[in-house]
């Protein structure tokens, strides 16, 4: 017994321990806990305010500060600045942040036909520029006896337009265009699809001659509407085609033949370029063939097949005929050319055929036979192209 108690005696100090320590813990673990509530509280309260300041200072900012004080404009030609700024509807005052960018800029775009893009940079803290960046016209489309203005986009720049540029490409071959200034050509033919597809609508009530009318109706439409795309995209194809190879020579574009495109290059040189298939390539042809005719060259060079480009010499009467006018033309030049005796040639009775219109005597046997001179109208090969039209390498 008495060593049991000495026992218990000795190991009362080792409890005491244990229990210390497990006082000391638990009051860390507290002491943890509230340090983790007091930053949660803290972080809190850092937020509140943080939120606070933000929405404080967005209202400043939509209210005190920011406000236009000067509005400017860039790369404006053709408009009146002031008129573009109330256009605009930005009026000093206005704080910058409330400014609808992108409205602005489409709404200016609408509303000048020459503005190809409109740009607003802000200077803060008060200031708007409206940078501007104008079409330059590239075509005019024929419309009876006036034209159509247009950009290498399409868009109608101006439009009865009685005497254009001298800079700017005539283009025949559309007919009575239903297009307004601003419109593109592009947007046109999307207008005239959706309102032949509405007057071409069968309605249950329809009656079958109605319907059959109608059917007729859609299918002429549709025929008038593809040759016009046709046409613009041929069009498109050759603007894109030009500044792409720098042929910047042709004068006059006709799209009368929706398969064959045909360039006037000034100076008596038309140019048949056929479909707009591989049209940059074709141009350089065309380029590299004038580079080696003779100066003052006139006449008509086919470049309708890419690699093969044909030549032929003509005055600038010959090429304003009509392909008809033009072969009747060679017939008469054919029939007056060599009459067959005296009578066909007007020469009184009993006169004789001049030696210069005789027939040539045919050659002996020791003499060679002359060489016939090539007509002006026919085709002559060119320096740079080989024996099949090719042309060299460059």
């Amino acid at each position: 017994m008495q060593d049991t108690r000495k026992k218990n005696r000795t190991a009362r100090p080792g409890r005491r321990e244990n229990v210390y320590e497990a006082q000391q813990q638990s009051r860390a673990r507290t002491q943890k806990r509230h340090k983790r509530k007091r930053r949660r509280s803290y972080l809190a309260l850092y937020l509140t305010v943080l939120v606070v300041m933000l929405a404080v200072g967005l209202v400043l900012i939509f209210t005190v500060f920011f406000k236009v004080l000067t509005i400017e404009t860039e790369g404006l030609t053709r408009y009146d600045e002031d008129q573009v700024i109330a256009s605009s509807g930005i009026v000093e005052g206005v704080n910058l942040f409330r400014i609808n960018r992108p409205a602005v800029e489409e709404k200016l775009v609408q509303s000048y036909s020459y503005f190809e893009s409109v740009h607003l940079r802000y200077k803060l803290p008060d200031q708007v520029t409206i940078q501007v960046t104008e079409a330059e016209p590239v075509g005019a489309i024929r419309q009876g006896e006036t034209f159509l203005l247009i950009s290498d986009a399409g868009r109608v720049l101006e439009s009865a337009v009685t005497e254009p540029p001298p800079q700017v490409v005539q283009i025949k071959g559309f007919n009575a265009l239903s297009i307004e200034t601003g419109d593109t050509l592009w947007g046109m033919l999307e207008r005239m699809q959706k309102s032949a597809e509405k007057a071409a609508a069968i309605k249950p009530e329809d009656t079958a001659e109605t319907r059959a009318a109608k059917t007729a109706t859609k299918q002429a439409n549709d025929q008038v509407i593809g040759n016009i795309k046709s046409r613009v995209a041929m069009l498109d194809a050759y603007f894109a085609a030009a500044r792409e190879t720098g042929f910047d020579e042709t004068t006059v574009i006709d799209l009368s033949d929706q398969f064959n495109l045909i360039a006037n290059l000034g100076d008596g040189i038309v140019v048949e370029f056929g479909s707009e298939a591989e049209l940059a390539y074709k141009m350089q042809m065309v380029q590299a063939v004038l580079a080696e005719q003779d100066e003052g060259f006139e006449g008509r060079i086919d470049a309708s097949k890419p690699g093969r480009a044909g030549v032929r010499r003509m005055s600038r009467e010959e090429m304003e005929m009509t392909p008809d006018e033009y072969a009747e033309y060679l017939y008469e030049q054919a029939a007056s050319a060599a009459p067959e005796n005296g009578e066909e040639a007007g020469l009184p009775d009993g006169e004789d055929i001049p030696s210069s219109q005789q027939e040539p005597s045919a050659p002996s046997e020791d003499e060679p036979p002359p060489q016939a001179e090539p007509e002006s109208s026919q085709e002559e090969p060119v320096d740079g192209l080989d024996s099949q039209g090719l042309p060299e390498i460059y």
